[in-house]
């Protein structure tokens, strides 16, 4: 005797993801499940251009981990940051240099942080500038990050804080273009 297939795409029930507090309890999708506890761990990408509404903010993206779900609704924390190789890859020129740096920092509520920060150059750098820079942008992301929570970093580093204050401090060692910072995760 034949058992009758079930269609498990009937048992799912449509949870909304809301963005953690930071971002006003804002609806940023939906997704799918038949029992809540399934969802928890499960991660979604944002733009901070949807989050804020800001759309100069599109090539930065936030990743946001579901911790929590209940009736219809899916609370989130962030989890971390990053910013569109394509938005990035714009600002590599010839005759300049490109310092990358990557680190962890801790922060003030105790999370980890694993960062990569991108410097852009007017021309060539000697290889003592570029170890300036770097000393530059190591001191000021350890600065704040010992003085912030996790997602307070995080949004200093997508709303351009964290940069416009490396910047300032690396020219005086040497002309820049621009700063990003590229991804900052917690480990």
């Amino acid at each position: 005797m034949r058992r009758k297939p079930v269609d498990t795409w009937k048992l799912k029930k449509k949870f909304t993801i809301v963005a953690p507090k930071i971002f006003e309890n804002k609806e940023v999708g939906y997704t799918f499940a038949d029992d809540p506890k399934k969802l928890v761990g499960r991660t979604v990408d944002v733009t901070l251009a949807e989050l804020t509404g800001d759309y100069t903010k599109m090539p930065y993206i936030f990743r946001l981990e579901i911790v929590d779900a209940s009736e219809d609704r899916a609370t989130t924390r962030v989890k971390g940051m990053y910013t569109e190789r394509a938005y990035l890859s714009r600002f590599v020129r010839r005759r300049s240099s490109k310092i990358e740096h990557v680190f962890d920092v801790v922060t003030k509520d105790g999370e980890t942080l694993h960062v990569k920060v991108f410097v852009y150059s007017l021309h060539k750098l000697t290889r003592a500038q570029r170890t300036a820079i770097r000393k530059v942008v190591e001191e000021v992301v350890r600065t704040h990050a010992q003085n912030s929570d996790k997602d307070i970093f995080l949004q200093m580093c997508a709303f351009g804080n964290i940069p416009r204050e490396i910047s300032e401090k690396a020219r005086k060692v040497a002309p820049i273009r621009r700063v990003e910072v590229a991804k900052a995760f917690t480990r």
